[in-house]
């Protein structure tokens, strides 16, 4: 294969076209052992697409592990850049740890790069043991010591050290068995859930070969392991891989039971085996019909171009290098494309988990096998077809040597049909691209040719003839579309294969990019606070601003007594409900706490109504990141005449944050918030015996819960309550 490569003008255009250009299986050994050639020829590259061109480099040696694999590969090696970069960012929270955020004196490039690479450096070590000189290269074309195995946490390499080890240790036991320690063969990534066929192995068969191929198929609607043209039987890859834990899936069986989005497989429905079989031979027909014969010759092209068999970077990698290509083309931060990297990869990651449930779930036939099962029964004794390797698309012959027009010695992939993972691994990738950018657009180009010295057919080499083939894809969802045609023009999928793909992708992107912007967004922090008091009225009202960040909440608290209680509390107009309200000893004290779900940005009065004229307390406190559907975690109240006030919410974790107000008779002035927590206001309404003190204070959850305390002067009447707030983000590894 021989693509010219021509550079012209600014340094980000000439590492665009570099990208656009450059073949995928060439583009995967960019990063060889003079790794500072990489980085001279890519000036404008971020580190993280040059850690990413790193990874894909390592996976085409190994991507005989199979597209799951590859795709976790990807979306570890890029969670690990993100959690490294996360401690520099002003909100973004980690998927894993608590790293201390770094100040904004040291949220350089230069640091952000250091951190990232250790990072990547690490968890590519791992998952790709067998690339360790490479990846020291790109460490030392970077100018940094792979040796530095340092844990310090105010430190670059050690946030990037520490975060790598986090990432590892928690996909350790994520089912993929990545140790092979799950199976008793000890192989890596191998099965450990007794899957085996229903049928036997299909003897390897071609039109050319000469003699009969009686074909041997059990049960015609699950799949047939394939026995190559060099003798190797084919193993189901991973049909384990839906107890591996994802990223934003809350399991890979999510989708199962929502009407319409997975159905059975079409080929299952009586009536319909046929027909699908019919549909299959004739794109297999199409690939040089003489009356379209320009249009369909590119259809031999689109099958070898999205092929991504072995000994390439399969689906999930070729969405990499165009997301290379988008980050070039945007000209791109280091912010920009961690947080990109990290969303795609990951969606793709996710993809694969319930693609390979629905793959284990339903077992689906190929093409080849439903084709000579016609074959086998007498109802379709011969086909018209592509008639192999240099052979017309419009030659007939028995069916029983009917073969799919498929890149290298397998004539389909090693797993189940339904659905299609080149459908879903694309669809994803492109829904992420799409609402990052916030456009379709793609733009992007690249120009298939060869010469006798450098065929590009693996298939039929010298496929294209001159002139050289331009592909031009002006949006993702083009491209991710004619992905998945792809496979239905090479007979390797059935129509429903795609649109099923096409379908769980689109879901699977955008409910990873929901997931990732929870992450870009960080966890609960405090927007704005205010308070206020008044004297023997019946209405409180005051001014507090809400910030425009997302995921917002907010509360108002008010401490009454004489008997009193609210009738309503209002913001800017809107209504809040009442959470939590407690009365102190006698009921001379009380407490109440009210809120508002995705409050109005901007500046607006609280309006708090009483039953009767009181001294009051009230404040306000407004949340950005707090989970919208459940907000609330455990409550607790308690009320006493003590010196100290405290009440225990027993259930939270660490990405909690617990609210607590008191109220208390005046004689307890000053009321001190104690317990580690932040005071959100504090206040009296008067000087009198009569009167009322009120303060609110926060404190971060922890796993053994958290003791909301208030120290008083003396010993006098109190109501005190707590309650947890939830955060909009479900870390990797927490549970709320």
């Amino acid at each position: 294969m021989n693509r010219a490569l021509q550079c012209h003008g600014a340094v980000s255009r000439c590492r665009a076209r570099q990208l656009r250009d450059l073949p995928l299986l060439v583009l995967a050994k960019s990063i060889i052992v003079a790794a500072g050639l990489w980085f001279a020829v890519s000036a404008a590259a971020t580190v993280v697409t040059v850690w990413n061109q790193a990874a894909l480099t390592e996976v085409t040696p190994v991507s005989k592990l199979g597209p799951p694999a590859i795709a976790r590969a990807l979306a570890i090696a890029h969670t690990c850049m993100y959690d490294a970069w996360s401690v520099y960012d002003v909100s973004a929270a980690a998927t894993l740890g608590d790293t201390p955020r770094r100040p904004a004196s040291e949220r350089t490039d230069a640091n952000k790069a250091k951190a990232i690479s250790y990072a990547a450096y690490n968890c590519q070590l791992n998952l790709f043991p067998g690339g360790a000189s490479r990846l020291a290269a790109v460490m030392t074309g970077l100018g940094y010591d792979p040796n530095d195995k340092s844990t310090d946490l105010t430190t670059p390499q050690g946030i990037g050290n520490v975060a790598a080890a986090r990432v590892i240790h928690f996909r350790r036991d994520d089912g993929s068995n990545q140790y092979g320690n799950l199976s008793a063969s000890g192989v890596p990534y191998s099965d450990y859930t007794g899957y085996a066929p229903r049928n036997p192995p299909l003897p390897f068969c071609a039109p050319q070969t000469v003699g009969s191929c009686p074909p041997n198929i059990a049960d015609p609607l699950h799949w047939q392991p394939l026995i190559s043209n060099t003798g190797v039987t084919q193993v189901f890859i991973a049909p384990h891989w839906e107890r591996v834990t994802p990223f934003a899936l809350t399991a890979a069986t999510e989708y199962d039971n929502q009407p319409g989005i997975i159905p059975p497989p079409d080929i299952q429905v009586p009536g319909h085996y046929l027909a699908n079989v019919l549909q299959v031979a004739q794109y297999s027909y199409a690939l040089g019909d003489p009356l379209n014969l320009p249009e369909n010759l590119r259809r031999k092209l689109v099958v070898e171009y999205w092929a991504d068999g072995p000994n390439s970077v399969l689906p999930p990698g070729h969405w990499g290098v165009f997301a290379q290509f988008v980050s070039a083309r945007d000209q791109h931060s280091i912010d920009d494309d961690v947080k990109l990297f990290f969303a795609m990869h990951n969606a793709s990651f996710d993809a694969s988990i319930v693609c390979w449930h629905i793959k284990r779930f339903y077992d689906g036939v190929r093409p080849i096998t439903a084709a000579r099962y016609l074959a086998q029964t007498g109802q379709v004794p011969t086909v018209t077809a592509w008639g192999g390797p240099g052979q017309p698309t419009d030659l007939t012959y028995p069916t029983e040597k009917w073969i799919p027009y498929n890149p290298g010695s397998n004539l389909t992939p090693s797993f189940p049909g339904y659905f299609s993972g080149h459908s879903v691994f694309s669809r994803s990738s492109a829904t992420v691209l799409q609402l990052f950018t916030g456009s379709d657009t793609f733009g992007y180009s690249t120009v298939l040719s060869g010469t006798v010295l450098s065929p590009f057919g693996r298939v039929e080499p010298l496929i294209p003839p001159a002139p050289p083939t331009t592909f031009t894809y002006p949006t993702f969802s083009s491209a991710a579309a004619e992905a998945g045609l792809s496979r239905l023009y090479g007979g390797i999928h059935f129509s429903d294969d795609n649109d099923t793909g096409q379908r769980v992708g689109a879901l699977v992107g955008q409910q990873a990019w929901v997931q990732s912007k929870l992450y870009f967004g960080g966890l609960i922090a405090t927007d704005n606070t205010s308070n206020a008091t008044s004297t023997n009225a019946t209405t409180l009202s005051w001014p507090h601003t809400v910030g425009t960040a997302n995921n917002r909440l907010l509360l108002v608290g008010i401490s009454c007594r004489d008997g009193s209680s609210l009738l309503g509390v209002t913001y800017g107009g809107q209504p809040l409900k009442r959470r939590q309200a407690q009365n102190g000893p006698g009921n001379q004290d009380r407490i109440e706490l009210w809120y508002l779900l995705a409050p109005p940005s901007g500046t607006a009065n609280v309006v708090a109504t009483l039953t009767n004229a009181s001294h009051v307390v009230g404040g306000a406190v407004s949340f950005t990141a707090v989970n919208q559907s459940q907000p609330f975690g455990e409550s607790a109240s308690a009320s006493g005449q003590t010196t100290t006030a405290s009440v225990n919410v027993s259930d939270t974790s660490s990405d909690q944050v617990v609210f607590s107000m008191i109220a208390a008779s005046e004689g307890a002035n000053p009321v001190i918030v104690t317990g580690g927590q932040t005071a959100a206001w504090s206040n009296g309404s008067g000087t009198t015996s009569t009167d009322i003190l009120g303060a609110a204070a926060t404190a971060p959850g922890t796993e053994s819960g958290l003791l909301a305390s208030y120290a008083l002067a003396t010993s006098q009447p109190w109501a005190l309550g707590a309650v947890a707030l939830k955060p909009a983000l479900i870390r990797m590894g927490q549970h709320h």
